[in-house]
């Protein structure tokens, strides 16, 4: 996941925002993850947990765990109280 998926990625994130019901992320095949993913990954997060529908996460890599600790994001997309 980098800035060259990223548009990608807000298009599928967009996708599920408009639909109802529970949000599972799978990050259990991220092996690298950049700044701007992360930082729409935040947006994401903050826009669903707005409309009562956090996101949740489903067995978060390693890489990704580390990266978004790294920039102080781990909270903001939810990866603080994640499991797995």
């Amino acid at each position: 996941m980098d800035i060259a998926t990223v548009a990608d990625l807000k298009t599928q994130l967009q996708e599920i925002a408009s639909r109802s019901g529970a949000v599972v992320l799978d990050g259990s095949q991220v092996e690298r993850i950049d700044t701007a993913a992360l930082q729409l990954l935040a947006s994401f997060h903050r826009e669903m947990t707005r409309v009562g529908s956090p996101p949740e996460w489903q067995s978060p890599s390693n890489v990704l765990r580390q990266s978004a600790r790294l920039l102080n994001l781990d909270r903001h997309i939810g990866l603080d109280e994640a499991t797995g």
